[in-house]
């Protein structure tokens, strides 16, 4: 594919968590397209006693270099809403397009050169909501021969989208329970995600906020997808207590593929076999779930006596 030279720009928003967001950015600067794309930060401010956590991030902030142009966009109130809702709609209504990272994602340096060529490639496709540089680790190279695939299940660990869409519009919406009990969409939402409803009831009554789950429903009730690499150009390292929706786990401690990624689909099919086991993958069962922590118990558990244990 012939890339155009006009990147889209990178989006992050931070908190306190200066080394993941190093990681993050040297993984960026991996690519050889960072130094032609743009890079904003949108920094939340302080709670209470976080203050020189936060003075050292946006300290670190204001020194970065390695990209064309570096904008640091600093909240004077704590917000997380705010922080994350600017931190999508300023970079896309600027540039009309825009990469999303958290400051946890680490990414491979075939991932700008990907998420560009799909950008290019699918603006002006209207079943395609997005892109996406995540995969989960679930072989989907079993369903499909090419590098990329459809999928309902929104991730916003590394995604790209425009403005001429909706997503802005899906993002802001207040009550997607209400939504899709007006449009009669249980049972279509059930049959792609039997768990999503009760997620979608706790963002109506303003105790759960997550702009993925609002995506996927609305992915499911407009028969939109987003495209995903079939081999992950993007880990997520958050899982170690530190994220505000993440827990401990080693779960998603998968490498990211160094390999270049077709993005065209010709022919735009979509398998819903894989979506099954994405599901099942981020939304186990109970047994599953045991077995995970009883697994990530045992590695940190072997850890500890590697470390403890004395050198001869």
């Amino acid at each position: 594919m012939n890339l155009k030279i006009n990147p889209a720009p990178i989006s992050i928003s931070v908190y306190d968590r200066l080394e993941h967001l190093s990681r993050c950015l040297d993984s960026i600067k991996a690519n050889p397209l960072a130094l032609e794309t743009e890079l904003y930060i949108f920094s939340d401010a302080p709670k209470s006693s976080d203050e020189e956590r936060i003075d050292a991030v946006r300290k670190f902030c204001s020194e970065i270099s390695g990209f064309k142009k570096v904008h640091l966009l600093c909240q004077t109130e704590n917000n997380y809403k705010k922080n994350m809702t600017d931190a999508r709609t300023i970079p896309l209504r600027e540039h009309g397009k825009m990469i999303r990272l958290e400051d946890d994602n680490i990414v491979s340096p075939e991932f700008l050169k990907y998420m560009n060529e799909a950008l290019d490639y699918y603006e002006k496709e209207p079943t395609v909501l997005g892109v996406s540089g995540y995969s989960p680790p679930i072989s989907q190279e079993k369903y499909t021969e090419k590098d990329v695939y459809l999928s309902k299940i929104y991730s916003t660990w590394g995604h790209g989208t425009w403005a001429n869409k909706s997503f802005l519009e899906f993002c802001l919406e207040s009550a997607p329970y209400r939504d899709m009990l007006a449009n009669d969409m249980q049972r279509k939402v059930r049959s792609f995600h039997p768990s999503l409803d009760r997620a979608l009831k706790k963002i109506d009554e303003g105790s759960h906020y997550a702009p993925d789950q609002m995506l996927t429903y609305f992915l499911i009730k407009n028969d939109q997808f987003q495209v995903k690499p079939v081999k992950s150009l993007v880990k997520n390292i958050g899982h170690d207590g530190s994220g505000i929706n993440c827990g401990v786990s080693s779960h998603f401690d998968h490498p990211v593929s160094l390999e270049r990624v077709d993005s065209r689909l010709e022919s735009l099919e979509y398998i819903a076999e894989i979506d099954r086991r994405q599901y099942r993958f981020f939304y186990p069962t109970l047994r599953v779930k045991i077995s995970r922590r009883l697994k990530t118990f045992r590695n940190r558990l072997t850890q500890f006596l590697a470390l403890s244990s004395p050198r001869v």
